[in-house]
């Protein structure tokens, strides 16, 4: 399969197969991307970026993976300084950039602009956002993030949750999904439903019927994964209207917090435990299987300032938190020598190493399917908050 040359207009033009190639190339490419790994890849070619609406990640996201390959970039954001404030046409002004460059990203407010700008081009056109219509680039990656981070699409209670009618991330994500066999469910403040052409569209493609609603608590029950966007007030006719829709919605925040909430309040309340889990995901060996995680607290003998005389030291108990861990694996390999690794590593961490008091690592031998496994309990003693 080679996708040299294609426009990537909207999601609806790609195959499975051609996402899929996408996504895997997209893995190989990450190093690159954190700028772990240089390539001379683009050497030689300009990237035009033509933005006539407001942007920043997009904008920048497209720049800095063309310099991290070796290549330039040219273009505007905002059109007050082209010949656009002139009266130049579109169609014009792409026949203009395209003689400058190698490829194009467009971002337009208007439906329809990144498709035309494709039948006047002569080299490819990837559309970075067409008013409310098709954002395939943060769909691609949106895929990416969810296949990392859970494994599989398939089967996935997706729930997207916001500005259905105008937002055009939406309706990529919507048809995305449904194509991935995953099980869509669509909340909104009424009167911002997704459109009806989508919802007809992988009915009849996919076979996918979501469940719509406009209560937050019954559609965020049973989610998997959670993609929330911001009502849309620069796409409303009514801008009024607008306020209004996104005061209601801001009333509902209080209820997504505290359904998200629920995750935080598992791994404990009294830390700030995400550069932890962070640094966790970042040093576990591959070969090493996480099977019991838990944060529970604990007590360590310390000596601490007299209340009434802080210059004297007096020994007591001190609360801790303890971040508690079973990792297992194969007894015939050199399990332990992993373990022990990943211990240090956690030791030597720039985010964890500080935080902690000590690391205790303890062995157990069980019995899987008439098969040994070996495990290590392994607690990370923080230090305490005196």
């Amino acid at each position: 399969m080679n996708l040299k040359g294609k426009d990537i207009i909207s999601i609806r033009d790609m195959s499975r197969e051609e996402i899929e190639l996408i996504l895997e190339t997209a893995k190989e490419m990450e190093p690159y991307a954190k700028g772990e790994k240089s390539s001379k890849l683009m050497e030689g070619k300009i990237l035009g970026t033509l933005f006539f609406e407001p942007s920043t990640r997009t904008r920048l996201s497209f720049t800095a993976a063309m310099q991290r390959l070796g290549g330039e970039v040219m273009g505007f954001s905002g059109t007050g300084i082209t010949s656009i404030a002139k009266g130049e046409n579109l169609a014009d002004t792409i026949r203009v950039v395209e003689r400058y460059c190698d490829f194009i990203v467009i971002r337009h407010p208007m439906e329809g602009t990144a498709r035309l700008a494709a039948e006047v081009s002569k080299k490819p056109i990837i559309n970075g956002g067409d008013g409310a219509n098709q954002h395939p680039t943060q769909t691609l990656l949106d895929l990416y993030t969810i296949r990392k981070l859970k494994g599989e699409i398939k089967d996935l209670n997706i729930a997207l949750l916001g500005d259905l009618k105008h937002a055009r991330t939406m309706r990529s994500l919507t048809y995305a999904s449904a194509m991935f066999d995953a099980n869509l469910t669509l909340i909104s403040p009424a009167g911002l439903e997704m459109s009806k052409d989508v919802l007809l569209e992988i009915k009849r493609k996919f076979n996918k019927v979501p469940f719509q609603t406009n209560d937050i608590d019954a559609g965020l029950r049973k989610a998997d994964v959670i993609y929330i966007c911001r009502i849309q007030k620069e796409r409303f006719v009514d801008k009024f209207e607008a306020e209004k829709m996104q005061k209601a919605f801001e009333e509902e925040k209080n209820f997504i917090s505290s359904c998200l909430s629920e995750v935080s309040s598992s791994i404990g309340r009294r830390s700030q435990w995400s550069p932890v889990l962070e640094s966790l995901v970042t040093n576990l060996p591959n070969s090493v299987v996480l099977t019991e995680f838990e944060v529970k607290p604990g007590s360590i003998r310390k000596k601490v300032p007299k209340k009434d005389n802080p210059k004297s030291l007096v020994e007591a108990n001190v609360p801790i938190d303890v971040l508690h861990m079973t990792v297992s694996g194969s007894p015939h390999s050199d399990f332990y020598g992993v373990v022990k690794e990943f211990r240090d590593r956690l030791r030597f961490s720039t985010v964890l190493g500080p935080k902690l008091e000590d690391i205790r690592v303890s062995q157990k031998v069980v019995k899987l399917e008439d098969q040994d496994v070996v495990s290590y309990d392994i607690d990370c003693i923080f230090k305490p908050k005196l």
